[in-house]
């Protein structure tokens, strides 16, 4: 792609995953046309999911343009995560 992307690996009924649900969709309006945001609900895309070796969740996958992915899995603070999306986009100039 043009642009770097966050793969958010999630279930429903996962209590870690719904805490961040807020968080993550405050960052993707504050980062549009920046980063690429995507979620990926585990349970019904099982392959990727095992793909992704998504052991844990939520488990983020930082891609950047130039760089191999970064996995980061379960919750965080907002501006933890705030400040590891301002690394993927200065990782990908």
């Amino acid at each position: 792609g043009k642009r770097p992307a966050l793969l958010v690996v999630y279930a429903n009924w996962c209590s870690p995953c719904r805490r961040m649900t807020p968080i993550i969709n405050k960052l993707a309006g504050e980062f549009d046309g920046k980063i690429k945001f995507y979620r990926i609900n585990a349970d019904s895309e099982k392959d990727l999911t095992l793909f992704l070796k998504a052991n844990y969740i939520p488990l983020f996958v930082f891609v950047p343009l130039k760089e191999d992915p970064i996995k980061c899995s379960g919750t965080m603070a907002e501006e933890t995560l705030r400040t590891k999306l301002k690394e993927l986009i200065q990782n990908s100039k």
